[in-house]
């Protein structure tokens, strides 16, 4: 049932704009609708405003629009009362506020840059990932150049080598060169470093990420049936969604860092959870970007949902250091194929805190080496 509040008075002829906030949640429903508390006193035939939309000859509203706050957490309704009658009517606010999922606690880092949700699937491998970043507004870093990891984890106790796989775009400082990443590990230290492969991917028309890009990162699988990761497919698009640069990258047989020798099956993964992490290019740099806004999506084959922290089924404990000054919006709990989720760079005062993942290692994304470069397949 829907609950009534105010009182206001409007004259015949007139029009009254209202706007009401509520926190930014996500499966929120806002009812709007107001209720004539007095009579119009008119006919009930039908009227044309100039804007071609039929109303009667009483009390009516305007479409609501919306708006998201610049930091994600409000979202703003706006409505236009209008009394088409030639008398003054009282009236009240009907609202029937309908919530979704209750929303998952955000991690105790917060929901920022190099601290986010994880996704998963109660332990099954992921299968069909496929992870993307939509750019709503230009996208701009002033220090640290950026970069866009989405870090996989896989099961623990695994005999396969592998528990971390980083697959990032990236560009250095200055630089209008994007280039694509393929880092794996099978521990948290430096020396367990697997493989660190670099390769060429576009070239952006100035050091701006555009608004309207889109950056995707298509994990490619084996072909038995197990979830195992072979690499990923690199591709971006413009604005009109013309390509403006692809590559694929396979983990086999690039040499291993470990050994010197090439990387065989035995150093491939299914992956059990994947986080979208923002920062500055490598090294545990921090970025300063000074704009941009987006949506980071992952989907897949199977069911996702969310969680606070890594699963405790998966065996690195540990998150990437890159940093920014960045944060995610909120989701709620749910299982589906495609998650969603909001990115705004945030640049109160000049440098928004940076807040890192508390309670877990922060792990350097390597510099680039000339012997992890490679050309576009």
């Amino acid at each position: 049932m829907a609950s009534e509040w105010g009182s206001n008075s409007i004259a015949p002829g007139s029009t009254a704009g209202w706007y009401f906030s509520r926190p930014n949640l996500p499966g929120f429903l806002p009812v709007l609708q107001v209720m004539p508390l007095s009579p119009s006193f008119a006919n009930n035939d039908w009227e044309l405003t100039g804007g071609g939309y039929p109303y009667f000859n009483q009390l009516g509203i305007s479409t609501i629009w919306s708006e998201l706050s610049d930091d994600l957490a409000t979202a703003t309704y706006y409505m236009e009362v209008q009394n088409n009658s030639n008398n003054t009517i009282e009236y009240a606010f009907l609202e029937a506020d309908s919530y979704g999922p209750a929303l998952v606690a955000a991690p105790t880092g917060g929901l920022v840059s190099n601290s986010n949700y994880f996704l998963d699937a109660g332990g099954a491998p992921l299968t069909g990932v496929v992870a993307a970043i939509d750019f709503s507004v230009d996208f701009e870093s002033s220090a640290n150049g950026y970069s866009f990891q989405f870090n996989c984890y896989s099961t623990e106790g695994n005999a396969i080598t592998t528990e971390w796989q980083q697959y990032v775009i990236y560009a250095s400082p200055g630089s209008t060169q994007l280039w694509a990443r393929i880092d794996t590990w099978n521990g948290t230290a430096a020396a367990d470093e697997l493989n660190r492969i670099d390769q060429a991917l576009a070239n952006l028309p100035s050091t701006t990420i555009p608004a309207g890009y889109t950056f995707t990162i298509s994990l490619t699988y084996t072909n038995d049936g197990t979830g195992t990761v072979t690499g990923a497919t690199y591709d971006v698009t413009d604005e009109n969604g013309h390509s403006i640069g692809s590559t694929t990258i396979t983990i086999v047989p690039h040499i291993l860092r470990t050994t010197n020798h090439p990387a065989t099956s035995a150093n491939l993964a299914p992956i059990a959870a994947a986080s979208w992490n923002i920062g500055g290019d490598y090294g545990g740099n921090t970025a300063t970007l000074t704009s941009g806004a987006g949506i980071v999506t992952c989907s897949a084959d199977n069911g996702l949902s969310v969680s606070t922290n890594e699963p405790s089924y998966t065996d690195f404990d540990d998150g990437t250091a890159e940093n920014a000054n960045l944060i995610f919006g909120p989701l709620a709990e749910f299982s589906t194929t495609s998650v969603a989720q909001s990115f705004v760079v945030t640049t109160e005062g000049g440098n928004a805190p940076q807040i890192r993942r508390d309670g877990r290692g922060r792990h350097v994304l390597p510099a680039p080496d000339a012997a992890s470069i490679g050309t576009v397949d």
